[in-house]
């Protein structure tokens, strides 16, 4: 009879010997899991909430208050550098630079595992350009006002002399005959319209036009006077009369009137 115990030694020194490292180990289809590697944070710079980045224009002196919007996938973000024009600073409120001129902002984050941004993020601040033009002033017509004057004999004057400019535009080419009250006299021309009506409201005398614009040069009335003077008769129970001025940026205005013969009341319309 065979022993059977020679037969299964090299059987058991074999076993023995294959540890699960060796080949000799069965396969099990389970592979081990991979060590997950650390994420760096990423930097972002917010102004007022969003995020901002490239070039960006401002108004010269304005405050511009930015903060960190960084963050970190697998941890937290625990320190922000900033930079300004290539410094370290502390303090990420800045002024915004004079007409075409930048300063720029960059942020790198750090997080709780040591890891800093792969990069800068970074946004520079241009001042826009500033316009020199002065404002243009607004043109604004005269006033146009007549007061009842003197009363004659056989007519009556009105006076003129409160007409005056209501801006400092001073565009009419030629300055040589100005009138009004503003100094300098701004007012260029003054053109009366008048009728004279019967008291059955047919027309007594009229219509006539007369422009004067010559006040300062002839001599007839002291400088700054302006008057007209309407003849009275019989025949005369009303004048209708209008006031057009014109100041020396061009601009017009015009003015309507009545005289009452029996009442002596001007009225405007």
């Amino acid at each position: 009879m065979k022993n059977h115990s020679l037969l299964l030694l090299p059987l058991l020194v074999a076993i023995t010997f294959c540890g699960c490292d060796s080949e000799c180990c069965l396969d099990d289809g389970v592979e081990p899991a991979p060590i997950a590697k650390q994420q760096p944070p990423v930097a972002k710079i917010l102004l007022n909430g969003s995020q901002v980045s490239g070039t960006k224009e401002c108004t010269p002196g304005e405050t511009i208050e930015l903060v960190s919007g960084s963050t970190d996938s697998d941890g937290t973000v625990t320190d922000n550098i900033w930079k300004i024009d290539g410094a370290e600073v502390a303090n990420t409120t800045i002024v915004c630079p004079d007409d075409k001129l930048t300063k720029t902002v960059c942020l790198l984050a750090m997080d709780n595992d040591g890891l800093y941004s792969d990069e800068e993020q970074c946004v520079t601040f241009t001042g826009k350009a500033v316009d020199v033009t002065p404002p243009q002033p607004t043109t604004t017509p005269p006033i146009a006002i007549v007061e009842k004057g003197d009363l004659t004999g056989d007519g009556i004057y009105f006076n003129c002399s409160k007409v005056r400019d209501t801006d400092s535009v001073h565009t009419y080419p030629d300055d040589t005959y100005l009138y009004g009250i503003n100094t300098p006299k701004d007012i260029k021309e003054v053109t009366w319209n008048y009728t004279y009506f019967k008291a059955d409201g047919t027309i007594e005398d009229g219509p006539h036009t007369k422009t004067q614009s010559d006040y300062n040069t002839e001599g007839a009335h002291p400088e700054g006077m302006c008057s007209k003077w309407f003849h009275i008769n019989a025949d005369v129970a009303k004048i209708d009369f209008s006031l057009t001025t014109i100041d020396d940026d061009k601009e017009t205005n015009t003015t309507d009137y009545s005289y009452d013969v029996g009442t002596d009341t001007l009225t405007q319309k």
